[in-house]
């Protein structure tokens, strides 16, 4: 069995790859042991031996360190991905949500990577030092601009990112919420306990999300040519199309779309965006808006083999109106930060000859999105 080592987080866990489908699903080599709690009179999380994501959502998930004894749980060991915050568990069987089968049940706020596995700390943040490799401990308040709890998601946190999507709206197609479930206080006490930090008030909760596929972007360049033509390069085309089409109108009502974060660690390789709360309408601003829709669709470029990059323009083109497949006449110097498009140097796992390929179009790309964007604004 092939196995990889994921390289983006300071533990990289020996990992494999299966398909259900269509669908590519990283998971670790070794199943990982976690407490399911069942929530609300739920039933066990295993429906007939099988791990069944009918019964798993109504669950929190978390290390066996934060269950003391006396709360009814029950030990797994699932096939999956911890990534973050969060952990893919592969299901035994499809979970039908939204009218759609998902094998993948992912749970956000079960923990991150730090001086162990899956830690959850109320009052600290662990800064990794990559090139000392090592990491240390320091507060919320110096380590993460964002206000967040590390390993965790808070309750308010928790309510946003479930209900003030503003991509579903707009047609853009969005990770699955199936719900959120609050944290009993019984295993938040041991979480504030365990880190010396018994008066810490926190009211934490987690997201559970439903996935055909967990592989993000940023990992693409484990799959090799044969595995990287089974992506379907007509769906991120209409995506695409649509995000390039939402951004117009925005801008033609002196407002913009925007994310924070990286695209390619943020969107699934089928077109799926992940984590809503990373995006939000902002006022106008040309080179802003001009900088989104050129990262979205560099990135798409960059994970799609050579022989599909010319049919997704011509899709994208076709749905736009815009000549993405044409290369555009005019060559001049926009802005570096503009012209200039590098991975980032910390996931090196992009495929090299698509970051060329992403280079040597996106240019042109930008230069049509330039004269689309300029046309829809001179007379707003």
């Amino acid at each position: 069995m092939k196995t990889f080592m994921l390289k983006n987080c300071h533990h990289p866990p020996e990992c494999r790859l299966v398909w259900r489908g269509d669908a590519p699903i990283i998971i670790e080599k070794e199943r990982v042991k976690v407490a399911a709690v069942p929530l609300n009179g739920s039933s066990p999380s295993r429906k007939k031996g099988k791990i069944n994501g009918e019964a798993l959502k109504d669950c929190i998930l978390t290390h066996p360190r934060y269950v003391k004894r006396g709360i009814k749980h029950e030990m797994l060991r699932v096939n999956g991905l911890r990534n973050g915050r969060t952990i893919d568990v592969l299901l035994d069987e499809p979970f039908s949500f939204g009218g759609k089968e998902h094998w993948v049940m992912n749970f956000k706020g079960v923990g991150a990577n730090a001086v162990e596995p899956m830690i959850i700390h109320p009052t600290g943040w662990f800064v990794w030092n990559e090139s000392k490799l090592r990491g240390h401990w320091t507060s919320r308040e110096d380590g993460d601009p964002f206000g967040r709890v590390w390993g965790a998601v808070q309750k308010d946190e928790a309510a946003r990112e479930i209900n003030e999507d503003v991509m579903q709206p707009l047609g853009i197609p969005i990770v699955s919420h199936v719900q959120g479930n609050t944290m009993p206080m019984e295993i938040v006490a041991q979480i504030c306990k365990l880190a010396m930090k018994e008066d810490a008030r926190l009211q934490l909760s987690q997201v559970v999300r439903a996935c055909r596929t967990n592989m993000r972007m940023e990992m693409a360049g484990i799959l090799d040519d044969a595995s990287a033509a089974k992506i379907d390069f007509a769906r991120f085309g209409e995506i695409d199309a649509r995000i390039v089409d939402t951004q117009l109108w925005h801008a033609q009502n002196n407002e913009r779309l925007y994310a924070s974060g990286d695209i390619l660690s943020n969107r699934y390789v089928d077109g799926i965006f992940t984590d809503s709360e990373n995006y939000a309408v902002r006022e106008f601003n040309f080179w802003k808006c001009q900088m989104f829709i050129s990262t979205v669709l560099r990135s798409t470029i960059s994970i799609l083999p050579k022989k599909l990059v010319a049919p997704y323009l011509k899709i994208l083109a076709n749905r736009t109106g815009i000549p993405f497949d044409k290369r555009h006449s005019s060559i001049f110097e926009l802005s570096p930060e503009l012209t200039r498009w590098t991975p980032d140097p910390g996931v090196p796992n992009i495929v090299s000859k698509s970051e060329r390929i992403a280079k040597k179009v996106g240019r042109s790309i930008d230069m049509h999105f330039f004269d689309a964007l300029t046309e829809c604004t001179k007379y707003r």
